[in-house]
């Protein structure tokens, strides 16, 4: 018997009576997907969460006061903000070269990888800056807890223990850039303004000036130096997590229901047009 739907396109109306006619055909389907997605999910490698919260001591300090001391009403109205050095975090953690840097030089990165290494040496084809920088940004986020101020700093992996361990090294390694970065300008200003000082042609007063600015950089770097906190605190390191991090069930079910739904159409289209 020739199938009516044989022709170059199929109509819209027919279409529906094809679902209409199949439509427990697509309904087991999508069951069948969603029980697939939601096995699946108990199927995945329990991972865990960590985090370490951090902050900025300046901010602390000098937050919502204005220079005479009265506090500052578009800081009060602002409400909390991201301090200079959080910023800096956040921008370092979202870099490749701060990502390769930690992940080979904690040894992280032969932990997660540990197939691609052999007796510490990279094996695998692939990059191992590349496989650094996925591996971090798998493992590590960062956000901002706007109720209290604060920036958090959070790992995610199989090993509850790694996983804070890792937090905190993460936002230890992240203070010392910082610290390295501050003392690399403050270092490279004041041969700047020693060479200026060589200069005969310099004024009384500007000698002056420039002799207070040199004294005030070397002080800055001596603190700097000394100075284990230099750009963050740590108000509360990470512990070993004993709550498991699920992953997102609802967006699993509603792929898994999509793609039975479309997997159910193919099988209605494809059986009314072969025995129509």
């Amino acid at each position: 018997m020739k199938s009516p739907y044989n022709e170059s396109y199929l109509k819209l109306s027919d279409f529906f009576k094809i679902v209409w006619r199949s439509k427990y055909i697509i309904m087991i389907c999508c069951v069948l997907g969603g029980g697939i997605s939601l096995l699946s999910s108990k199927l995945m490698t329990t991972m865990y969460q960590a985090e370490v919260i951090i902050g900025s001591p300046i901010k602390n300090i000098s937050s919502g006061f204005s220079f005479s001391g009265v506090p500052d009403v578009s800081s009060i109205l602002s409400g909390n903000t991201l301090s200079s050095s959080e910023k800096q975090i956040q921008s370092l953690m979202s870099g490749s070269s701060f990502a390769i840097d930690f992940m080979i030089s904690s040894g992280i990165s032969q932990v997660v990888n540990s197939d691609s290494y052999d007796g510490g040496t990279w094996v695998a084809e692939g990059s191992e800056d590349w496989a650094a920088i996925r591996s971090f940004r798998n493992i590590f986020s960062t956000r901002y807890d706007y109720d209290y101020g604060h920036l958090v700093i959070s790992s995610r992996w199989t090993n509850p223990a790694e996983a804070a361990d890792w937090a905190n090294k993460v936002a230890i390694h992240a203070n010392s850039r910082l610290q390295e970065l501050k003392l690399r300008s403050l270092s490279n200003t004041i041969v700047l303004v020693e060479n200026r000082l060589q200069s005969n042609t310099l004024s009384v007063e500007v000698k002056v000036a420039l002799n207070d600015r040199l004294l005030q950089l070397l002080i800055d770097k001596l603190v700097t130096e000394s100075e284990p906190n230099f750009g963050i605190t740590i108000f509360d390191e990470a512990v070993a997590p004993v709550k498991r991090v699920w992953p997102n069930l609802k967006l699993l079910l509603a792929l898994g229901l999509i793609s039975g739904l479309f997997v159910g159409l193919i099988i209605a289209v494809y059986r009314e047009v072969r025995i129509g």
